[in-house]
């Protein structure tokens, strides 16, 4: 898949789980992250920031945007939330 419009194909980096058991209250919800780290994989010829593939991108997490495609899913986040890179 080859991203438009200013989209970025990225793959969110998966978070190393607790495998420990908690007990929590019934209708507990666990905090999460609004932040994001995810690797660049490919990107639109209009994106203006400068990209490279494998690159580390911090993103906004409730904006970015499942597509299942030929049952392969595909995560997109628009350039304007991406907020900074890890080095």
């Amino acid at each position: 898949m080859r991203p438009c419009n200013r989209y970025i194909l990225i793959k969110p980096v998966e978070e190393e789980e607790d495998k420990s058991v908690v007990l929590v209250p019934e209708g507990y919800k666990q905090k999460t992250n609004p932040h994001t780290l995810a690797e660049v994989l490919d990107w639109s010829d209009d994106v203006r920031l400068p990209m490279h593939e494998n690159m580390k991108i911090v993103v906004n997490t409730s904006m970015i945007e499942e597509v299942e495609i030929d049952n392969k899913k595909h995560f997109l986040v628009l350039e304007n939330y991406v907020l900074g890179v890890d080095d």
